[in-house]
């Protein structure tokens, strides 16, 4: 018995040591943390590791959310510092060995070691008190060196918020050998594809890659520019301040890069598409073109494009779940005179589906590969109607790089569908449309996690509706475009659709607007002409994946066709 009870104490200073070391650790990095929200962290860190410290006065009856709790909150910090996210991820880490050591003593401790308890409970205290009088003293240090336009936003002071563009200087004005009309934008980890080499060779055309962290140092490619880490944050744009490291809108960079740079038409693509014969095939908008505008009437706000173009069992990824089950559009007016100041074309091949159709659409050892209807003509969207677009196969005019940027608080799965859904909006105050055009390039996805995929898109299936009702019903007295965007970001953090970074990345990418002499738009009404018939069209339908069917293909329309000749001919029979 006296063998047992000393081990029992032995095994019980072991854990008390050990919970030592975790706290100390845990708060020594605390105090080495130097950056602009270090006191947002201390308060955070503050307080809940005080509630740790209460919870552990009763070991047993630790809530299991408590640790969790501060790492969700760190993990927040951590993709919202740019620049010292390896100190709040030597948090995380001091976390979860913190935690894992507190699960050993909620299994172990019990109501016979008391004294544990208290010599774990005194050890936080202590080191608390000895701690955050030095990283209190870190945060004022930190604040003072705060620039005045990083100022914390809170929704009761968002209508104060201002642009300031007046204040901003312009940079100086690249070399001509450097200007160029036609920009393709590209953000890529990984070394140059065959498909980036194919892109960089057509004529007309130069090409920016954005980098990120894990991108190759050296990248060459002929007329390709290559922004590295430093090359984005030595730009002298604002924008770089609030983009993290391994995010899929560092592409923004690129964008401000190609309108410096003389841009009037920017390619919006991946380093996975290649365009059919090696072109880039849009309209221009140099001669006046007719096209079909969809006419879905005063009720029908969202559009299907891909049953436009002979999918109409699948929907691009954006799209409003509880529109799948409505019949496709068929009615459209020919006009002219319209403005396609965006225009997205279908992909062949793994085209730009959610995860709930790539989960239930195919066989797991099955390659998504579809084709649409080639010789399906391009339509347009009249003002009043959304269909969602990505930046994966886009052309995009000069009159709507205002609305370029990517929103940085929503997920790689999200931001360029709510950028799409914004940029339709104010299209349509400078009488200016969205058009879709038929196949012009295969992609070859690159291998997603589904199921993952579904959890990062969770907002699109939540708030698509949400966001496109308060598109209808939002207007704005300002008619400068850059300030009408800006006023939109505001509004859509307060519905908390977008976060508190947007809005400041949202001031930062109208200043750097200005910085590079960028001349919005003017409001005007749109001048369509359009037939005063309707008529309808109907694609040829082309056969589409299932599950249970391995890598074949069927055409479910010719498949309901021959049920209904069944059913009918067995009516037949029966009289």
């Amino acid at each position: 018995a006296d063998k047992s009870k000393c081990n029992r104490q032995k095994n019980e200073t072991i854990t008390v040591k050990r919970i030592q070391r975790d706290v100390k650790s845990f708060l020594t990095s605390i105090t080495t943390m130097k950056f602009t929200a270090a006191l947002a962290v201390g308060l955070i860190c503050f307080g809940l590791t005080f509630y740790t410290y209460i919870s552990l006065k009763n070991v047993p009856h630790i809530p299991s959310n408590t640790i969790e709790s501060i790492q969700r909150h760190l993990e927040i910090l951590t993709s919202d510092q740019k620049h010292h996210g390896e100190s709040v991820q030597t948090l995380l880490n001091g976390l979860e060995s913190l935690k894992n050591t507190i699960n050993e003593l909620k299994s172990s401790a019990r109501d016979e070691a008391p004294s544990m308890k208290e010599q774990v409970g005194d050890e936080i205290k202590r080191a608390l008190e000895e701690n955050f009088n030095k990283f209190n003293q870190q945060n004022k240090d930190v604040k003072t060196q705060e620039n005045p336009a990083d100022k914390t936003i809170h929704k009761r002071g968002l209508e104060k918020l201002s642009l300031d563009l007046d204040e901003v200087e312009q940079l100086p004005k690249p070399l001509d050998s450097e200007m160029n009309e036609r920009w393709i934008v590209v953000t890529s980890i990984f070394k140059p594809t065959e498909d980036i080499k194919k892109l960089a060779k057509i004529p007309g055309w130069k090409m920016v890659v954005v980098g990120d962290t894990k991108s190759p140092k050296e990248y060459k490619v002929d007329n390709v520019v290559f922004l590295s880490i430093a090359d984005q944050e030595n730009s002298g744009f604002e924008t770089a301040k609030y983009l993290t490291y391994g995010c899929y809108q560092r592409k923004n960079m690129g964008y401000l890069y190609a309108i410096r740079h003389g841009a009037r038409y920017i390619y919006d693509t991946d380093d996975d598409n290649h365009p059919y014969g090696g072109q880039v095939v849009f309209d221009e908008m140099k001669q006046t073109k007719s096209y079909l505008m969809y006419d879905g009437g005063s009720e029908r706000h969202h559009y299907n494009t891909f049953a436009h173009f002979g999918q109409s069992t699948l929907w691009p990824r954006g799209f409003p779940l509880d529109r799948i089950d409505k019949d496709p559009m068929r009615r459209y007016k020919t006009c002219s005179n319209t403005r396609p100041l965006v225009q997205q074309g279908v992909v062949d091949g793994d085209p730009d589906l959610d995860a709930i159709q790539r989960l239930t659409r195919k066989d797991a050892s099955a390659k998504f590969v579809v084709y649409f209807d080639k010789e399906a003509p391009p339509v347009v969207l009249p003002p009043k109607s959304f269909a969602p677009y990505n930046s994966q196969n886009t052309f995009q005019h000069y009159d709507i790089f205002f609305a370029l940027l990517l929103p940085i608080t929503v997920t790689f799965r999200v931001n360029d569908i709510w950028r799409s859904y914004i940029a339709q909006r104010l299209m349509w105050d400078i009488g200016g449309h969205l058009a879709y055009f038929p196949p012009n390039a295969y992609q070859d996805r690159t291998p997603h996690n589904f199921l993952k995929d579904f959890y990062e898109e969770d907002d699109l299936y939540r708030l698509t509706n949400p966001l496109t009702e308060f598109l209808l019903k939002w207007d704005s007295k300002n008619s400068n475009m850059v300030e009408r965007h800006f006023e939109i970001i505001k509004e859509l953090y307060k519905l908390d659709i977008l976060g508190p970074r947007d809005v400041r990345l949202a001031r930062a990418w109208a200043r750097d607007l200005r910085r590079i002499g960028y001349k919005p738009p003017k409001m005007q009404q749109s001048q369509v002409v359009c037939e005063q018939e309707s008529k309808e069209f109907y694609p040829k339908e082309m056969p589409t994946l299932m599950n249970r069917i391995g890598q074949k293909t069927v055409n479910v329309i010719e498949i309901a066709k021959k049920i209904q000749l069944t059913k009918e001919r067995e009516r037949d029979s029966e009289k």
